[in-house]
């Protein structure tokens, strides 16, 4: 990663360049309306496709807050399941273009990926990434989430944060992979040359210029951009001053690493961004926050209702207003015409309540969230094969959030981590290094090979004592079993023993067992000279001879 004076020719065109902006920002605009529907329904507090004032108060619209509750419930357990807080939810391991023979022949391999993997950990808990990852959960709950994973000194690589959704286009490539990313942004002026590394007064406009000497309180226009160039197959970052230009002033070489990550939830065949489970639940969000202003409404005008009274002049209906403590005048309001009477009002609240009951049931189920907790008493099976059930219904968005997100992470941390000579150079590439994912989620993937495995060892021994323990040695590998199920339950590669590791300690036992033998002949020994009694497996030793027997009397 360095600074450059020179793009590729083809990226050299800043006309070209803003006219790719346009067309993403033309794509982006089709999801504007859905997003910001989704945000106002789901999570108020972080809508910024309309314009606000910071520190403006945004929940004014919403009656129920049922799919807000849902959203952040499932967003921590999102968290929770793929990337809990200060765990290794992923190791490097050699891939599957290296040989288990040569492992076995130089078991540094996967040493030095194990130290690998705890000093890429160890970096990333000590960064921020754990507050900005929080917030990139919140908006994979609508479909999308985008964040920056910036390179710092030497005390701290890792630099991240959250890109809102509303600020950010993208470009997919051929294959249906995020390519290339823009923003435009409106910076401080005085704040502009620390924003991008190496970019100096020189390279700005004189309009610019005069403005950050003049003006640094005031917003500039920049367009930012990360491009992906093909030929080359390196990431291109560029910024373009829309204030006195439109002029490149920044120009740098990521390399084969993008420091913008874009995660989607679930996508469309031919759509660019991503479908979350916010917009599955959107529709029963509406209705249920709809009904709630009704059957509040409704309780208003219970507790304080409308009157009639009497009046001498004429009701317009188009001015009666049907409000709490409101008073429509009549020309009279029969039995007896009281001055004042109140209006009668209808309604079944225990329809409504059930709808609503149903409606919130429907939309927690949407968001996946946990199973209510009436009922009867559920046993342990019952509770594991339910949230068996939920993790299954995850399968699809998860997957795609470890491939877009995490591996892009995990590859990106370790690039980093290598251009500062920190870490051994080595591609993640699935061939000569793979990621293998340890969060609970991957773990509770392999909760049925582990019950496969336990059902087939019980039906073996279910033959008999000695013909089921005799089946099982003959057809399994039951020396390979407690590695097999370690590896399945995320048990660390340094806490399994290898064949080396099996084959030393076997060596061990039984020379354990030749001195426990040879300690006890010495000590069967020692007790018998000690007792002038013969050692075992040694003859009497010479004595008088016994008396001979006494002749019988006469």
């Amino acid at each position: 990663m360095t600074l450059i004076s020179k793009l590729p020719a083809d990226l050299e065109d800043v006309e070209a360049l803003i006219k790719r902006r346009k067309n993403a920002e033309m794509k982006k605009d089709l999801w504007r309306s859905i997003y910001r529907d989704a945000y106002l329904y789901a999570m108020p507090a972080r809508e910024t496709f309309t314009w606000h004032t910071e520190g403006q108060y945004k929940n004014r619209r919403l009656f129920d807050s049922t799919l807000q509750e849902a959203t952040y419930t499932a967003a921590n357990t999102l968290c929770a399941l793929l990337f809990p807080s200060w765990q290794n939810w992923a190791d490097l391991t050699p891939g599957g273009g290296i040989s288990k023979d040569m492992l076995d022949s130089k078991p540094e391999i996967v040493a030095g990926l194990q130290a690998a993997t705890k000093m890429f950990f160890a970096y990333l808990n000590a960064s921020n990434f754990n507050t900005v990852i929080s917030e990139a959960a919140l908006d994979l709950q609508v479909g999308t989430a985008a964040l920056s994973f910036d390179e710092g000194d030497n005390e701290n690589p890792f630099i991240f944060q959250s890109i809102a959704l509303s600020a950010i286009e993208i470009e997919e490539g051929p294959n249906g992979s995020i390519e290339t990313t823009w923003m435009e942004r409106h910076p401080l002026g005085r704040n502009l040359l620390r924003m991008y590394d190496g970019l100096e007064m020189l390279d700005l406009s004189a309009a610019t210029r005069d403005k950050i000497t003049k003006k640094p309180d005031e917003k500039l226009h920049i367009l930012q951009g990360e491009v992906f160039h093909p030929k080359t197959k390196k990431y291109f970052g560029i910024v373009v001053d829309l204030e006195g230009g439109p002029n490149i002033i920044w120009r740098y070489d990521y390399g084969p690493s993008n420091p913008t990550i874009v995660m989607r939830a679930s996508k469309c065949a031919g759509e660019t961004y991503g479908r979350g489970r916010v917009l599955l639940a959107l529709s029963d969000a509406r209705t249920l926050d709809r009904m709630q202003e009704f059957v509040l409404t409704q309780a208003a005008l219970q507790v304080a209702p409308p009157m009639t009274g009497v009046s001498d002049g004429v009701l317009n209906p188009y001015t009666a207003s049907l409000t709490p403590n409101t008073i429509i005048p009549v020309a009279s309001n029969a039995d007896n015409s009281p001055s004042l009477r109140p209006i009668e009002l209808g309604g079944n609240f225990n329809i409504t309540e059930q709808m609503m009951k149903d409606l919130r049931e429907r939309v927690r189920r949407t968001m996946l969230g946990p199973e209510p907790s009436e009922g009867p008493v559920k046993s342990a099976t019952e509770i594991s094969v339910a949230d068996r059930n939920r993790l299954w219904a995850m399968n699809g968005e998860y997957n795609r959030i470890q491939g877009e997100g995490l591996a892009k992470i995990v590859a990106r941390g370790c690039f980093i981590l290598q251009k500062k000579g920190l870490m051994p150079r080595f591609k993640i590439d699935g061939h000569t290094v793979t990621v293998k994912y340890t969060s609970p989620f991957a773990t509770t993937q392999n909760a049925d090979d582990v019950m496969n495995l336990e059902k087939t060892v019980q039906a073996i021994l279910g033959l008999g004592p000695q013909l089921g323990e005799q089946v099982l040695s003959m057809g399994l590998k039951v020396k390979e079993l407690p590695a097999y199920v370690a590896r399945l339950n995320g048990v660390p590669e340094s806490l399994i023993m290898s064949d080396e590791d099996r084959k030393q300690a076997m060596k061990d036992a039984m020379q354990a067992q030749q001195m426990a033998q040879q300690n006890q002949v010495q000590h069967q020994g020692a007790v018998a000279q000690a007792q002038n009694v013969p050692p075992p497996g040694q003859g009497q030793p010479p004595g008088p001879p016994p008396p001979s027997a006494a002749p019988p009397p006469q």
